[in-house]
């Protein structure tokens, strides 16, 4: 009887150390999750050749981009299109780290193109189509011009963008417990990030922000610890998680086992 006794008190610590465990990989399972969704974007990356005989810039000229689908020609905005480039203004759209303006395009439009507009006339000026496809979710592009009128795009897709400013001074604000351990900025920096091109919250998400954590993993902690219930508008492609075994399948499997465990001793005992 003893020993039935002695060996009840063992299952029961090995039972409370297990919950133990799976407790922990629930919770650590849990704050690698990003719930909700918000729209998918792929990011064009633009800048404009000057010097030599290259004439685009020309006259204050402004560069927009049109996209618009395949399957039925809608667009985003009617031609020329969106104002990408601003003569008035550099540095609107424009990401210092990167070097290149930037347009997020949402992934139902897969056709774009550039034209050039002074004073909001279209000169008709404009590079050829080209396919916004889903190889990756960025691209770099350079427009040159050149005698007798020619335009030609020139590609650079084979490197890796630069966190961007955006993203860098977001990482900023979460980077101390000071800034960031604080129901009202652990709010605000929910809000930053769900204001954020899925572009950019990739980037985050993955970013190094110190102590062995990801920004993804440190705005979950954040939301986690002060109650934050808004959601995290999130899509990531990129992202592999390095905790996605379902923790509830491993309690199950865990007390089958235990069980399983717990009868043969027991029968041991009683023999």
């Amino acid at each position: 009887m003893k020993k039935i006794f002695k060996n009840g008190l063992l299952i029961f610590g090995i039972l409370v150390g297990f919950a133990a465990l799976l407790t922990q990989e629930i919770r650590d399972s849990q704050s690698m999750v990003a719930e909700a969704a918000t729209v998918e974007t792929r990011r064009v990356w633009v800048k404009v050749r000057t010097g030599g005989d290259n004439w685009w810039n020309n006259d204050n000229a402004d560069t927009y981009i049109y996209n618009w689908k395949t399957s039925d020609g809608t667009y985003i905005a009617a031609w020329p299109g969106t104002k990408l480039i601003d003569h008035a203004n550099t540095s609107e759209r424009y990401d210092t780290p990167n070097g290149y303006y930037y347009f997020d395009v949402p992934v139902v439009y897969d056709k774009f193109k550039f034209a050039r507009v002074v004073d909001g006339s279209y000169k008709g000026n404009q590079t050829s189509e080209n396919n916004l496809g889903a190889e990756q979710n960025f691209w770099f592009a350079e427009i040159v011009t050149g005698t007798e009128g020619s335009i030609s795009l020139s590609w650079v897709n084979d490197t890796t963008p630069e966190t961007t400013a955006i993203v860098t001074a977001f990482a900023a604000t979460i980077d101390t417990s000071a800034e960031a351990c604080s129901v009202e900025a652990a709010q605000a920096a929910v809000d930053s990030y769900n204001s954020m091109s899925s572009f950019e919250q990739d980037q985050f998400d993955a970013l190094d922000v110190g102590g062995g954590f990801t920004g993804l993993q440190r705005l979950n902690y954040l939301k986690t610890k002060y109650s934050i219930v808004t959601p995290l508008n999130w899509i990531d492609q990129n992202i592999t998680q390095q905790k996605n075994a379902d923790p509830y399948l491993l309690i199950a499997l865990g007390l089958i086992t235990l069980s399983s465990f717990a009868f043969a001793i027991t029968k041991k005992a009683r023999a």
